[in-house]
């Protein structure tokens, strides 16, 4: 997959004459036998091509959780591989959860953008804070859209989070 993307983010990057940002992705479905690791992928990717990346903690947090991995584990290992220049913004986000179905799986976590952040990715993005720095966070919300006096609750939970405010 590195031989077939590089080339192509080069020829992007190239027509507009500027580094792409690219998001981690929720994902639903694994390779059973993965050649390397998410976060190995990714920085070997940004290292061949000079992409930046758009770290989102809530598919990090999605994806280990519906995939039984530490989030703070796959976050230590993306602070170890990925360095703070290379992140160009910080999403966060909550998820809604999928109970078991007929076929007797467990459930899952799907990334909606439509729930308010939940603590567990609060302390993740607490965490990527103080690895990083300062880097531009969102709040990705784009359903269940409460009214601005909440959101602004929200972002000043975030903040005290963060910065102990």
């Amino acid at each position: 997959m590195l031989g077939y993307l590089c080339p192509r983010i080069d020829q992007v990057q190239q027509s507009i004459n500027a580094p792409l940002v690219l998001e981690n992705i929720s994902y639903y479905q694994r390779f059973q036998q993965d050649e390397m690791s998410e976060w190995a992928f990714t920085a070997e990717l940004m290292k061949r091509t000079g992409c930046r990346m758009l770290l989102d903690l809530n598919n990090l947090w999605t994806n280990s959780t519906n995939f039984d991995l530490d989030p703070n584990a796959e976050l230590a290992t993306l602070i170890s591989l990925i360095g703070a220049n290379d992140i160009a913004q910080i999403h966060v986000a909550g998820s809604k959860f999928h109970p078991s179905n007929e076929q007797g799986d467990e459930g899952y976590w799907v990334d909606t953008h439509g729930e308010e952040v939940p603590p567990e990715v609060c302390e993740l993005l607490k965490a990527a804070h103080a690895a990083y720095g300062d880097i531009p966070t969102i709040i990705e919300r784009d359903n269940n859209l409460p009214g601005f006096d909440e959101l602004e609750s929200e972002r000043q939970m975030l903040a005290r989070n963060i910065y102990g405010q």
